[in-house]
């Protein structure tokens, strides 16, 4: 199946193919051979500002701003030949005494003479800005009309019908009218369009209590494009502030929300249901028993715990006795140690099981609850959850159970196959925690793959600085908070200057204040300052 901005570029040529060749037919049968050599290059330039708008309407994607200056010289340039034509003709010397009323009376006297023309010009321009309107709220890149009510293009709709009344006859007004009007509807579209962020896919998330100088944000939620979200900024920047809003946002959008909380920031959530880590575990040991999914079991309190070769062959077969006898949680995992350990008659055998035990007590000790199926709670159509990680009094601990509620939020997904929109988006709070526990290699995968299944990641941190390159490159939504660490600073200044050129990042981070931030969009170049809502 063709990606929609191969259908963007088609449409789009196609309409340059037919500007041109109206373009041509017109001038060539119109106007003498000199006049069509004269104004071909301001014609070629106006047919490429029309492919330009028409791409965007149709891809939703954004080309070179160089686009922009090139056309409106093109217009300064035809607006000058018009007059400097309209004065030839009526033998106007540039050296007359009265130059500047002869010019303005030449160009303006036609007015009232030629009224129906400039009438036709005009109407034609608003019903094109009309469609425009029209096509944008149909697709959902602004709500309402915008280019109806901007004055400054009903002002430019006016002169550019007075200005090609000077230079075409009445019959070829309509097929050129307005390319001023177009142009000035390329000025305003770019912003306008980029704010609804809808470029190639199909669905924005209105966040509520987050705005910007162009009113409201929404941002994309669709599988055609990366559709993560990294929020970085310091203590009190207003991070856990705007991982709320969006949470009830994404809520009240039908979006299923999970939130691995690791300072109980997020209880208090409406409509959420709230899982208190310290009384329940993840489901670590599946029923019936699975294989590859005790011995990721093995292979996450290995990595967290760093235990060496010789201790993680002995977990492994621990695991596997527990699961023999039915085991399903830390506790049984534990006891089943205890017993091995008892019997055990080999001394190296009793030293490996025996160093062991520490780290299966912080396990069972701080993960004690009842084990919870979230795959299962996911069928059964619970889509809003937070994990209060709070009580958990163990960091090991807590990196055992976000990791296992991620892989868990993953088998589900994957099982539920390939997805046209996102569905679920899992928020994590302070990420740093996780990433601390080795886990930042599952992470980068889901990073990688998630959004085919319909999944998103919303994280957190202070320290941007610090996650990896795959995680950056697979994130196309940047939240930058108020930063004072130099390192950060730089490196965030690094990511959006080469990436869209802009050389005042590094100042505009260090002087955001408390709930201001820069929303940064990587596919459309977009940078907006915003303000968050705390009372939201």
């Amino acid at each position: 199946m063709l990606r929609l901005d191969i259908f963007g570029y088609i449409a789009a040529l196609l309409l340059l193919l037919a500007s041109l060749a109206a373009i041509l037919y017109i001038s060539i049968s119109r106007f003498p051979l000199d006049l069509v050599i004269l104004t071909a290059p301001a014609a070629l330039l106006g047919a490429m500002a029309s492919y330009n708008i028409t791409y965007k309407l149709v891809a939703r994607s954004f080309m070179p701003d160089a686009v922009l200056p090139i056309a409106i010289g093109s217009m300064v340039y035809i607006v000058l030949m018009a007059a400097r034509i309209a004065l030839k003709k009526r033998q106007v010397a540039l050296s007359d005494a009265n130059k500047p009323t002869e010019i303005l009376r030449r160009i303006f006297g036609s007015l009232s003479r030629r009224l129906d023309a400039i009438l036709v010009s005009l109407g034609v321009s608003l019903i094109i800005i009309s469609a425009i309107d029209m096509t944008l709220v149909l697709t959902r890149v602004v709500r309402d009309p915008v280019y109806l009510y901007n004055p400054l293009i009903i002002a430019g709709s006016i002169v550019s019908s007075m200005m090609i009344d000077r230079i075409t006859p009445t019959k070829i007004i309509m097929p050129t009218a307005s390319w001023a009007s177009a142009i000035l509807l390329y000025s305003s579209i770019r912003s306008k369009a980029a704010v609804g962020l809808l470029k190639e896919g199909r669905r924005t998330i209105k966040i509520h209590g987050l705005v910007s100088s162009n009113g409201d944000v929404e941002l994309p939620l669709d599988t055609r494009s990366s559709p993560h979200i990294i929020i970085s900024g310091s203590t009190g920047s207003g991070k856990t502030t705007l991982c709320r809003i969006l949470a009830k946002s994404l809520r009240e959008e039908g979006v299923g929300v999970i939130v691995i909380d690791y300072h109980g920031e997020y209880t208090s959530l409406e409509g959420y249901l709230i899982l208190d880590a310290a009384d329940t575990s993840p489901q670590i040991i599946p029923y019936p028993p699975e294989e590859p999914r005790v011995l990721e079991l093995v292979d996450s309190i290995g990595r967290i715990f760093r235990l060496g070769a010789l201790q993680v062959s002995m977990l492994t077969t621990i695991a596997q006795e527990t699961v023999r006898r039915g085991g399903r949680s830390f506790n049984d995992l534990l006891r089943v140690a205890e017993d091995m350990l008892s019997k055990a008659e080999d001394p190296q055998t009793r030293d490996i099981i025996a160093s062991l035990l520490p780290y299966l007590r912080i396990l069972a000790t701080h993960i004690r609850g009842k084990p919870i199926d979230l795959e299962k709670m996911l069928s059964s159509g619970v889509k809003h959850i937070v994990f209060d990680m709070s009580t958990v009094g163990s960091d090991y601990a807590s990196m055992i159970y976000a990791e296992y509620v991620l892989k868990q939020i993953w088998r589900y997904k994957v099982k539920g196959g390939q997805r046209r929109e996102i569905d679920l988006v899992i928020i994590i709070d302070e990420v740093h925690n996780i990433l601390r526990g080795s886990s930042e290699e599952f992470l980068s995968r889901i990073f990688r793959e998630s959004r085919k299944y319909g999944l998103s990641l919303v994280i957190s941190t202070q320290q941007f600085e610090k996650l990896s390159q795959v995680i950056v490159n697979n994130t196309d939504n940047f939240f930058f908070l108020r930063h004072t660490d130099p390192r950060v600073v730089d490196k965030i200044s690094l990511l959006i200057e080469g990436r869209s050129g802009r050389g005042d990042i590094a100042s505009i981070i260090r002087s955001l204040k408390p709930l201001e931030g820069v929303l940064y969009i990587a596919r459309s170049g977009l940078i907006l300052k915003v303000s968050i809502n705390a009372d939201r």
